[in-house]
């Protein structure tokens, strides 16, 4: 499922497409990324706004977001790294920033769609974010 997603989106142009679908790259950091998103998602509903009403405002909802957004980015830029440098064995081949930034618009999506999934079933936080 994220072999195709990214290939989609990142295109037939993109510069490693091979490299990363023959070692799975992309199923890898897909899969970390929806797990550790969703896993935040539930952490912020299912958690503490079940115990306590303080963190139902949208600066703690924000704070749990940007959380998500810069572990998918660093993730899937040392996840890409590490495959080009194992697969070409150069230390001065940069990941294309595009692998990266979709992968961050796919945690984006995740925790949004986490948190609609998951709002209704947290005691204080049922109208944030929207």
């Amino acid at each position: 499922m994220f072999k195709a997603l990214y290939e989609f989106t990142l295109g037939g142009n993109f510069q490693y497409i091979s490299e990363f679908a023959d070692d799975n790259v992309h199923t890898v950091v897909g899969l970390v990324t929806l797990s550790v998103t969703l896993v935040l998602a539930a952490i912020y509903y299912l958690l503490l706004n079940r115990m306590t009403d303080k963190y139902d405002q949208l600066k703690h909802w924000l704070a749990f977001f940007g959380v998500a957004v810069v572990f998918a980015g660093i993730f899937a830029f040392w996840q890409g790294r590490h495959e080009l440098h194992d697969t070409i064995g150069d230390d001065t081949v940069m990941v294309p920033v595009l692998f990266w930034v979709m992968n961050i618009i796919y945690a984006v999506l995740y925790f949004l769609l986490g948190s609609i999934a998951l709002r209704k079933l947290s005691k204080y936080a049922t109208k944030i974010p929207f």
